[in-house]
């Protein structure tokens, strides 16, 4: 009896043996980088269906909020659903106030950015540009 309990615990432990070796493995690891990178992807893929919709639906705050770079959209709306705060208006300077313009049917035309704003945001593109050009360089001389 004794000796069924000993290789049970042992048949046990070589499990969780097994396992530990599996994820600290190169494939354990990398199933786990893949995960990340995956979660990631749908995250930033969220994002853009957001920053789609406060544009195309005119929605002047949500749009604010991302040009100054405000992230507490998503921390205030949680803690409102858990009921655990009130709103906190997130104020934008004047000069990096952007508007919506609209026709007559409301649908959205353009968007009036100031000058910093617009500068930042070509800057960002300009920036981007060079680290994915950077990225790719570094890509082919591995």
């Amino acid at each position: 009896m004794l000796k069924m309990i000993l290789e049970l615990v042992a048949n046990a432990l070589g499990a969780v043996k097994g396992w530990l070796d599996w994820k600290s493995s190169g494939v354990g690891q990398r199933k786990a980088a893949e995960g990340m990178v995956e979660d990631a992807e749908a995250a930033a893929t969220r994002r853009r269906a957001e920053i789609n919709r406060a544009v195309h639906e005119g929605d002047e705050d949500t749009v604010n909020r991302i040009v100054n770079g405000l992230c507490v959209a998503a921390c205030v709306s949680l803690a409102l659903v858990a009921g655990c705060a009130s709103p906190k208006p997130a104020y934008v300077a004047a000069d990096r106030h952007v508007t919506c313009v609209t026709n007559a049917t409301g649908a959205v035309e353009y968007w009036r950015v100031p000058p910093l704003v617009m500068e930042e945001l070509l800057n960002a593109k300009v920036e981007l540009g060079e680290l994915k050009k950077e990225l790719k360089v570094k890509e082919i001389t591995k």
